[in-house]
């Protein structure tokens, strides 16, 4: 749903190319571009590849415009990335993607590499096709899988549902599944605590009686290392079911809970993505932690 891709700065030589690029990436499309490589030297290349080939200043002032708005809603910090000074950027990139995987590689010219495309082949490559919605199975493995890629890429998870229910396993189990799946993450950056967003039923119990409930049943199931925030809302302030990370948001349409048919998964437009991050925090009334403590 939202995904990286390495992409060679040398498109920047050509305006179509980069017209290409600032339709092509964002929270939008889902679509990341890797700073590969790191500390800002992929931007570099760019501004100075733009330089370099702009037919005159209105057309550099252009691209370079276009390359600040690539920065600020598509570029993604690869961290722990491995770089080969003796090598070109094609050659560490198809070394990078068989360490950790690209979704995939947008090279300036074809090359004889399977794991490598041009943006005139781009659309005969199935992982640049990334449709906005799909349905999948209400089982917790399905629904992890669908945000696998995203988080990966994160360096926070936000879970939303208003009707969770430690005692109810429909719920529990899509929740521990979550947190096997960042205790097993083989990279960085790593997320060792789940925030999960949800409400209580006022009239039948306490927040203090949720609480006892949520630790007695998760302290154990949780594996070690990794830990639970819980924030306790209104009810009337939570609708919307998310999957929600510091790199973009999916919504689960009928919940975050196992049970029969298919659950609806839309990845959120970038405005709305920034919408759901700031206030995803606001207006709590309770919060506690349960720390892990299974294998």
């Amino acid at each position: 749903m939202i995904y990286e891709y390495a992409v060679s700065p040398a498109l920047f030589k050509n305006i179509s190319d980069v017209a290409f690029l600032y339709e092509a990436f964002g929270i939008d499309q889902g679509r990341l571009i890797s700073e590969y490589p790191r500390k800002r030297k992929w931007t570099q290349v760019a501004r100075q590849l733009i330089s370099q080939h702009a037919r005159d200043e209105s057309e550099r002032s252009a691209l370079i415009e276009l390359l600040i708005a690539l920065e600020k809603r598509a570029l993604y910090d690869r961290q722990s990335a491995i770089w080969d000074a003796n090598k070109g950027w094609t050659e560490n990139a198809v070394d990078e993607h068989a360490r950790r995987q690209f979704r995939a590689i947008l090279n300036h010219k074809p090359t004889t590499q399977t794991d490598v495309t041009t943006i005139a082949d781009i659309w005969k490559v199935a992982p640049w096709k990334n449709p906005p919605s799909l349905s999948i199975a209400r089982n917790a493995r399905q629904m992890i899988d669908a945000a696998l890629p995203l988080i990966h890429l994160s360096k926070a998870l936000v879970l939303i549902d208003r009707n969770f229910e430690p005692a109810d396993a429909r719920f529990t189990k899509v929740l521990i599944e979550f947190a096997n799946c960042l205790r097993q993450q083989p990279h960085a950056p790593k997320i060792s605590q789940i925030k999960y967003v949800t409400t209580y039923e006022s009239n039948n119990r306490t927040i203090g009686q949720f609480e006892s409930e949520c630790k007695a049943v998760l302290h154990t199931l949780l594996p070690t290392g990794i830990s639970v925030k819980f924030i306790i809302k209104a009810k009337r302030l939570l609708h919307d079911r998310f999957v929600l990370t510091d790199r973009g948001c999916l919504q689960y349409g009928i919940g975050l809970d196992e049970g029969d048919g298919d659950v609806l998964v839309t990845r959120l437009s970038n405005d709305n993505f920034m919408n759901e991050w700031d206030k995803w925090e606001q207006n709590s009334c309770h919060n506690f932690v349960i720390e892990g403590s299974g294998q």
